[in-house]
Parts: structure tokens; sequence; C-alpha cells
């Protein structure tokens, strides 16, 4: 090759260029050491860019995306000893109602989710309007949170608290404080919401917790719509579980006030801890989400609140005032029947008739009636405990023709007579 005076040079070897950088001959034309420089820097560009991670389609990712670091298989974290103590709430209680039913399951068509019978979970801790409002006994309100009615509920159950709680750990600021007050926040207020709303049926609202995590994933879905992919499959999983929830809510002993509650309140304190992903590496202006955080935080609070005074101030009266609730909270089907239990502090809805014989008629609210053995008088509690046993555990049936023994004989349920029941004595006779 020619230089730049006429005269030939020699072309450098080729074994030159693949030496690293410092070890090649001196080269005395410096636009040939620059040359050589400017390979040398281009293929160490091209060595570090091929062992740079690759994006989801095969390019590399880009530089500006906020993106989740992965975290180590083997990291400890403080929140799974949450989800293990509420796991092992659940299953407690359920064993615990479970050996209340003598260890036999209650037939399906009394309580679908293949538990124990009403009076084990009643005994348990569930939600009873009329034993928190006029007794007092407000600690149904945290019992019935952790009690599920059957087999199938509590194995769906501890699958959505591991799904959605662990989803809302990768999610949410300070995970630790925030995913457990969110669940406790969501459960308590499904729960009075029931105890308001739902007054004709005793509950259970183990489900509450699970709605509100799921509230939290909506809640996640849309203020981060932006930063995600595959909307409509994400949407339809959302969807489908949702309905599932609001479905189970509608079987014997389960209460969609408990699940709408939950995904009320789960969904709007989320929206206040969910952290805001951002795009391109541009600082944004945080005032909509700001904006967006302090809506939702007086709404959960307004809920929260006229929740609390209907249960304090007005004894649940708005729920007893309620023409639709009763067909929120559950739906009789030809495999399963609700037995309202509206009204059993009254006889306009449940009445028991004592005989001289030691026997007394009881009329459920939902038209069925049985005949019992009583020992004395059953007075205001009395009454209440029969109506309870015999109303919310046997599937109402047409009564037979009366019979000559004093009363009117009509025969039980199909499942075989009642046991005695024993009632407390009163001085003031029957309500």
């Amino acid at each position: 090759m020619l230089g730049g005076d006429g005269h030939v040079k020699p072309i450098p070897r080729e074994d030159d260029f693949a030496l690293p950088s410092g070890t090649q001959r001196a080269v005395p034309d410096s636009d040939l050491a620059l040359a050589i420089r400017l390979q040398e820097e281009e293929m160490a560009r091209l060595r570090a860019s091929q062992q740079a991670p690759r994006g989801p389609s095969g390019s590399p990712p880009r530089q500006g995306r906020n993106r989740r670091q992965p975290t180590s298989g083997h990291s400890f974290s403080y929140l799974n000893l949450v989800f293990y103590a509420i796991s092992a709430a659940y299953l407690a209680l359920f064993l615990v109602s479970f050996s209340k039913s003598s260890w036999s399951f209650e037939n399906v068509n009394i309580n679908p989710m293949v538990g124990p019978s009403a009076r084990a979970l009643r005994d348990t801790g569930m939600r009873v309007s009329a034993n928190i409002e006029q007794e007092g006994q407000y600690w149904r309100l945290l019992s019935s949170i952790f009690l599920p009615s059957g087999v199938i509920l509590l194995f769906c159950i501890l699958t959505s608290i591991w799904t959605f709680g662990k989803y809302m750990e990768r999610v949410a600021v300070c995970p630790l404080l925030t995913v457990p007050l969110l669940f406790l926040l969501s459960s308590v207020t499904g729960a009075v919401l029931s105890t308001v709303y739902a007054q004709q049926y005793d509950t259970v609202g183990a489900t509450a917790g699970v709605c509100g995590l799921l509230g939290g994933v909506w809640a996640d879905q849309l203020v981060n719509w932006r930063s995600y992919a595959n909307h409509m499959a994400t949407l339809a999983v959302l969807v489908v579980m949702t309905a599932a929830f609001l479905l189970l809510g509608l079987l014997p002993f389960l209460d969609n006030f408990f699940n709408l509650g939950g995904l009320l309140v789960g969904g709007l304190f989320a929206a206040m801890v969910i952290q805001r992903k951002q795009g391109g590496g541009r600082r944004r202006c945080h005032c909509g989400h700001l904006a967006v955080q302090v809506v939702c935080g007086c709404l959960m609070v307004a809920i929260i609140t006229l929740a609390a005074l209907s249960l304090a101030i007005n004894k649940g009266q708005v729920g007893k005032d309620c023409s639709w609730c009763d067909n929120v909270t559950c739906v009789s089907t030809r495999w399963w029947t609700c037995n309202p239990m509206s009204g059993v502090q009254g006889a306009p809805n449940c009445n028991v008739t004592p005989f001289n014989n030691g026997t007394a008629l009881v009329d459920c609210p939902s038209g069925a009636s049985e005949t019992i053995s009583v020992t004395g008088t059953p007075n205001t509690a009395g009454v209440t405990q029969i109506c309870r046993d015999v109303c919310l555990a046997r599937v109402p049936t047409a009564p037979s023709v009366p019979g000559s023994s004093g009363g009117s004989g009509r025969s039980p349920a199909a499942g075989g007579a009642l046991s005695p029941v024993t009632a407390p004595i009163g001085d003031g006779g029957l309500i």
C-alpha cells in the first residue's frame, strides 16, 4: 500500500490485529493505530452486548425501564410467617367446628361445602347478628372471618391466600405491615357489613380477607395499567376469580356482604399503598396518583365509619328494612336450601308453642315445623336457642296431619327425629 509520501509501505500482519491492546508492534502511522484502537473498542462493545440479559422478545432490555430485580429463591420473607399464621387459624377453627359436629359431615343439601353442622359452626363462632347486636358477642366479628364452612372452602381459601398474598408482597409498599393490615381491614369491614345487612342468615366470612387481597390485585392492575402487557388475559382471570367468590357467597352459611366489603375495602386500601411504576426513566408529576390515593382513603374511611355506626347506633335496623339483601346473601336451588333465621328473637317469625306433655311445636320462618321435646317453659333466650337449633339445622319439610297427643304431632325432617332440647326456664313465659 502507498503511504502519504508516495512510498510503498508493508501491510501489517493479521496477527497484530488479534493481539490484545499494548502488545502490537509499534505502528509508525498514527491513522493505522487509531483504526486498530477503534476496532478493538467496537469488538469489546459487541462482546458486552452479547453477554447482557435478553428481554422478553429476545432483544436487550431498555435501560430506562424500571425492572423488578429478581429475588433469590432462598431468600427469607417474614411475611410468609404471617401467611402461615393465617392458614393455621383457618385450619384450627375448622378442626374445632368439626369436633363439635362429632367428626361428621352435614348433609350436602344443608352445607354444600362439605363441612360440619350449623350448630357446630354457631358454637365455634359464626356470625350471628342477634348475638352480636343484642348480647354483645362482638368476638364473633373476629372468629367468623377465620371460620370456613367446609373442606372445599378451606382448600379454596388456603390456595388463594398464598397466591394473592405473595402477589401483593411484590407490589405493595412495606408489605410486612400493609398486607396484613389490608387483610384485617377488609375482613372486619365485611363482617360488620354482614352483621348489619344479612340479618336473616347466620354465616361465616372466611372469604372476606381473600376477597380483600383480590381487590388489591385489581387495584394494582388499574393503577399500573400501562406497565403491564396482556391486559385481556389478566382481566379475564380476575373476572373469573371475582365471579367465583361472588357465586360462593350465594351458598348456605356463606355471605356476599363479607365478599363485597372485602373487595371494596381491599381495593381502596391497596390503591393507597401500591408502588407506582414509571417507564422511560423520565420524572413525572405525582399529582394525579396522589389525588387517587386521597380519594380512595376518604371512601374507605367513609365505608368503615358508616358500617360501624349502623352496627353501634342503629343496631342493624338498616338491614332489617332492606328488601333485597336476602337475594345477595343466599339463593335456594334444587341442590341446597337456605333457611332464613330472621326474627328468631320475636314471635312473628319463629314461634315455639309448648304443650303439657313435655313437647313443643316450632314454626320456622321458612314455613317448616318440628315437634321437639323440651324441659320447662322456654323464655326469650330459650326460644332463640330452640329456633336456631331447629330451623337452621333442618331442611324445611311439609307438615303432616296433626296428631292427638296434645300437640300437632308434625313429622320431623327426612333426616330423622330431633333429639330433646333443654331450654332455659323463664318466669315470663314465651315471647
